[in-house]
């Protein structure tokens, strides 16, 4: 006992031992976390970043919505601010200047029925840079593009035959200066967005896979804004001739909008709620509008006659360039949500439009672990396993002696 004293005591004792081994706390240099981790919590839950003072959520490159992600306008980068903030304004400009046609033209004319349709496209285009942008939709763009190449070439038309209209003098100086720029950016971007697939791999992760099926959904949901919005230019452009238009396409034409709407709607949640039922729905009632199509493709096949010079044949030529890009294009929408449907069943629709997924710890503190059956102990073998019994045959008879007598007889014939 003496001695072990004499070993305490020279080591400094047991107490100072164990003082000198225990880690150093912030409490020695006057720093008190308590009230961190008592006043503002229970004991019974971990600590959150808000607690601490940061703010997770403001930190954020994203924002979830009903209809996706999309990315807030601080987390841009200089030239997406640029890109974005010259659209707007340039497409604000546009849709001034041609509600103020719109305002002045006689309602009789094609020059109306033209310059509401561009009016239409005008907000379309509006919709197509801010969400593609945003939510980093590359086929938007590329529709954004296509839409302003075609608003710049009517422009330069229409100032062409009223070349001393003054409101149409603004908007082609408006047009030149802004519309070449902002098409090519627009085509850049895409192009961009289509191969970093960044706020694609913040929705899904890095499973190659579901990005590519993320591609093609939201390929899907493009698809159908631009089928509204080729539904939507071929009701107006059907309109204009209300005088030879007859009962049934009065009836079609005042449904065609709020029944295409609704169609374009049960695709996304067909595909949100990754519903079958909704997708048979959804191809069942595809046909309607390729049916009208085709029977106005007869009807103004009939009556071409009745549009001698090119400046009558104008508008029924847009009808028909309309109906054919909405037939190509509902073509692709029925191809691309078979492709989705196929590929239901990975929770896509939850990851890109639902919440957000809980964390591994939450789950492991509600979810109790599955235990994996194994096989029954009468499919056991009756003794313990050992090395030397380890066989990779499948035949359960012990091996046969190899024969050391006719080896020793082989050997010694073959000495003599």
């Amino acid at each position: 006992m003496a001695a072990v004293e004499t070993r305490r005591v020279k080591n400094g004792g047991e107490g100072s031992h164990r003082r000198q081994e225990r880690p150093v706390t912030f409490a020695e240099f006057g720093l008190d976390l308590k009230p961190y981790f008592t006043e503002f919590k229970d004991h019974d839950r971990p600590s959150t970043f808000a607690e601490f003072g940061v703010d997770v959520e403001r930190d954020r490159p994203t924002v979830d919505t009903l209809v996706g992600p999309y990315r807030k306008f601080s987390k841009l980068n200089r030239e997406e601010k640029i890109f974005l903030t010259t659209c707007l304004l340039t497409i604000l400009a546009t849709l001034g200047l041609t509600a103020d046609r719109v305002a002045i033209v006689e309602a009789a004319s094609d020059d109306f029925t033209f310059a509401i349709l561009l009016l239409i496209n005008i907000l379309f285009c509006l919709f197509y840079v801010v969400n593609g942008v945003l939510g980093e939709h590359a086929y938007e763009l590329f529709v954004f593009a296509f839409s302003m190449s075609v608003i710049f070439v009517y422009c330069i038309t229409n100032f062409l035959e009223t070349s001393d209209d003054s409101v149409e003098l603004a908007r082609l100086i408006i047009v030149c200066i802004f519309f070449p720029f902002q098409i090519g950016y627009s085509i850049t971007m895409g192009v961009k967005y289509k191969r970093a697939k960044n706020l694609i791999f913040r929705t899904v992760g890095a499973n190659l896979y579901l990005q590519d099926l993320c591609g093609n959904m939201y390929l899907f949901v493009d698809l159908l804004k631009v089928d509204l919005q080729l539904e939507t230019s071929m009701v107006i452009l059907v309109l204009d001739d209300g005088i030879n238009i007859n009962g049934f396409e009065k009836i079609v034409l005042s449904l065609g909008l709020p029944l295409g709407l609704m169609w374009n709607i049960l695709g996304f949640l067909a595909l949100r709620f990754e519903n079958r039922i909704l997708v048979v729905l959804f191809l069942a009632t595809g046909w309607i509008l390729p049916a009208f199509i085709t029977y106005k493709f007869i009807d103004l096949s009939m009556r071409w006659e009745e549009w001698p010079t090119k400046a009558d044949k104008l508008l029924p030529t847009c009808i028909i360039v309309c109906g054919i890009l909405g037939l190509i294009i509902r073509v692709f929408l029925v191809v691309v949500c078979v492709h989705l449907t196929m590929n239901f069943g990975h929770g896509l629709g939850e990851k890109v439009y639902g919440a957000r997924k809980r964390t591994d710890t939450t789950d492991n503190l509600t979810t109790p672990p599955v235990r994996r059956r194994t096989r029954s102990r009468r499919y056991l073998p009756s003794r313990p396993f050992s090395w030397p019994q380890f066989s990779l045959s499948s035949s359960r008879q012990q091996p046969k002696p190899f024969p050391l007598d006719r080896l020793a007889e082989r050997s010694l014939s073959g000495v003599g």
